[in-house]
Parts: structure tokens; sequence; C-alpha cells
């Protein structure tokens, strides 16, 4: 197995997934967020898999603003 960039992964490896946020949640420190896993943009892989959760900001990372 090996993620997009052709790296070797296994069992038990720490990976990062790439989501957009559909829905936020105001709280005093953290909000939640809604998060929408999808393929789309990749070259390979299926491109039709997308998942949706919700999560605790204080988990992402802003990698691209809209």
């Amino acid at each position: 197995m090996h993620d997009k960039n052709g790296n070797p992964i296994k069992k038990g490896d720490r990976v990062t997934v790439e989501a957009e946020i559909i829905e936020t949640s105001g709280g005093v420190e953290f909000c939640n967020v809604e998060i929408k896993v999808s393929e789309k943009d990749q070259e390979h892989g299926a491109h039709n898999v997308t998942s949706q959760i919700w999560v605790n900001s204080k988990q992402t990372t802003l990698i691209e603003a809209d």
C-alpha cells in the first residue's frame, strides 16, 4: 500500500486526510465542524467516495481558505 505520493504506508501509520468544512457550530473556545472527505480532485482513486463527519475544530488545521 502507498499514499497518493507513492510513500509506503502500513497499519499504525498516522496520515492526514484533506476535507472541506460543510458547517460550523460555535463555542467559547472551539467550535464543532462538519467536514466532507472527498477524493474528487485526486488523479487516482474512487472519485465517488465521500464521507461527512463532525469533529472539534481543535482537530483541524487550515491548509487553504476559500
